[in-house]
């Protein structure tokens, strides 16, 4: 095995065992109270996929490019503290299918793939995070952009019910909530890391873009809930400033229904990236996209 293979290897075998470690304390015996208090190994994991298509080319290369969509996560807490410090790491895994002539329409294109620590501190109506995420594109078949990969450090401050699965165990606990507490929101920061106090190459850290910094934001709001449903819509916006001073801005519409009952959510989406400029191998400029997402 190739070495450079086997740090994803251990991060991998670290999720699953706390997903393991998970199951157990699920369906074991509780925690006794003192154990609360005390470091806990995998006490919760998190996990999501969807499929999409896409829509609304504005050009040939979208036809040729953008098709089908298929994105794997995996979030997984190593260990907690107490009731409020968890150390979480997530691994995600995204492929993209073109369109190709013939019988078989799909055509295998990108494989993209992120993964990263992550430190969580949660207070009541609140969560900060900080943490590295790391993210490489590949290419299946094809030399259409340069290679890109990247290592950010980020921090991060929301509301509690972030994650789609608490955001769904929320409104169904709660269908009578008033709107403002019906909405969710994110802001964070980002910072690229080109350089390393010379220790590293910069190759190493970051190849094929020039960002530096990356300002952030995210809302989400249930403005109807009635039985098992809820209609939610969402806007994320994105600004990323490069070594030019440019600013990059991407924002993107979304349209959700969720069912809100079950262990697992289910929910089907529509988004509209209304603006992108960020680089050409990320950019899905006025794309439309509709599909379904499964999580817990």
């Amino acid at each position: 095995m190739k070495t450079k293979y086997l740090p994803r290897l251990v991060f991998l075998i670290f999720i699953l065992s706390s997903c393991i470690q998970n199951n157990c304390n699920a369906y074991g015996e509780s925690v006794p109270d003192t154990a609360k208090k005390s470091l806990i190994f995998g006490p919760e994991y998190h996990f999501s996929e969807y499929l999409l298509e896409y829509f609304h080319y504005l050009h040939h290369d979208y036809v040729n490019r953008y098709f089908l969509e298929n994105n794997t996560y995996l979030e997984a807490a190593f260990f907690s503290i107490g009731p409020h410090f968890y150390c979480f790491g997530e691994v995600e895994v995204d492929v993209g299918m073109g369109r190709q002539p013939g019988a078989i329409l799909m055509d295998p294109r990108d494989f993209d793939e992120g993964f990263g620590p992550k430190l969580e501190y949660r207070l009541p109506g609140y969560t900060l995070r900080c943490g590295l995420d790391h993210h490489c594109f590949h290419q299946i078949d094809e030399l259409e952009w340069n290679t890109l990969y990247w290592n950010k450090l980020f921090v991060s401050i929301g509301s509690e019910n972030l994650r789609d699965g608490e955001f769904k165990e929320y409104v169904r606990k709660n269908p009578t909530l008033n709107w403002r507490q019906r909405l969710t929101w994110q802001l964070g920061y980002g910072f690229f890391v080109h350089k390393f106090f010379g220790v590293l190459d910069t190759n190493t850290l970051s190849w094929g873009n020039s960002y530096v910094h990356e300002i952030a934001s995210a809302c989400r709001f249930a403005p109807y809930v009635c039985g098992r449903y809820a209609a939610v819509v969402a806007w994320n916006n994105k600004v990323r400033i490069d070594r030019a001073g440019r600013w990059l801005w991407t924002e993107q519409l979304s349209l959700e229904s969720m069912v809100t009952h079950g262990a697992y959510g289910l929910s089907v989406f529509y988004n509209w990236f209304f603006l992108d400029q960020s680089i050409p191998r990320e950019n899905r400029d006025r794309l439309m996209e509709a599909g379904i997402r499964i999580f817990m």
